[in-house]
């Protein structure tokens, strides 16, 4: 009995050690984040998005299957809009281009018909169409046995101890069109890549609190979440740049935010 409680006492002893340096090595990785974005002083034109296509290997069918028993209960459909829901917020919080919703657009329309003004009159042609496709959309996590997502546990810090490592990477073919000639000016394809947990963190106020209606918060707090918010602002600051060109006289600085959406000066 005594060698019993002795060797309870020493499990014991191994186990608070062992959680105390993952709760440090924990600690180290999570470190306030920022993000730079373009500002405009004025519009540079009038643009819009269409959801995206998701032809990544992820995309089975109306599924999204990560790997062996790492199944999503969402569409691929419902990605495809939340990212393009999410990449209109930020386009207009950076005050560079006016943003036409499509998405809400016959609702809109009959809104103007009950008030007896046609449409066509007062809907405002998009002079630029973001179109494109998800080709990479992977979540690799370690330390699971067979694999899978592993989910932090709460520590009493407020945090979260992280029992194993994940990466997260997200890619899209992205296309910028000049609705009036239909011509291609942009087809590049940005990224967005992590493998930090995060907890309480989010930049909700800067791209939209969630996207596809749930799609984006069974990731919430992963690596998944943080490569899809790179993934974003990398896309606004390319159309941005690429973009400047058709209006000179707008001035473009840059804003930098932290992880809660405030301005870092």
């Amino acid at each position: 009995m005594k060698f019993l409680k002795i060797f309870i006492l020493v499990v014991s002893i191994i186990l608070l050690v062992q959680n105390g340096t993952f709760a440090e090595e924990y600690a180290k990785e999570i470190k306030e984040r920022t993000l730079t974005l373009p500002r405009c002083n004025k519009p540079i034109g009038v643009i819009s998005a269409k959801s995206f296509k998701c032809k990544a290997a992820a995309c089975q069918g109306g599924k999204i299957v990560f790997g062996e028993g790492f199944t999503i209960e969402t569409t691929p459909q419902a990605l495809g809009d939340g990212l393009a829901d999410m990449l209109i917020t930020a386009l207009v919080n950076t005050g560079c281009f006016k943003v036409v919703e499509r998405a809400a657009l016959e609702e809109i329309k009959e809104e103007l018909e009950l008030m007896g003004v046609k449409p066509k009159q007062a809907l405002k042609a998009a002079d630029f169409i973001i179109t494109g496709a998800v080709t990479a959309l992977e979540m690799n996590a370690g330390g699971a046995g067979g694999g899978g997502l592993i989910i932090p546990l709460p520590w009493k810090f407020g945090g979260g101890l992280k029992l194993g490592k994940a990466k997260a990477h997200i890619a899209l073919d992205m296309r910028i069109v000049r609705v009036r000639d239909a011509e291609i000016l942009v087809a590049k394809t940005v990224e967005g890549k992590s493998e930090r947990w995060k907890f309480g963190a989010a930049v909700g106020g800067l791209f939209g609190s969630t996207v596809g209606g749930g799609w984006f918060e069974a990731f919430k707090n992963t690596p998944l979440e943080e490569a899809t918010r790179d993934l974003i602002a990398s896309a606004v600051t390319l159309i941005v740049n690429e973009l400047k060109v058709y209006a000179p006289d707008v001035v473009i600085t840059e804003k930098t935010y932290g992880e809660g959406g405030e301005e870092v000066k």
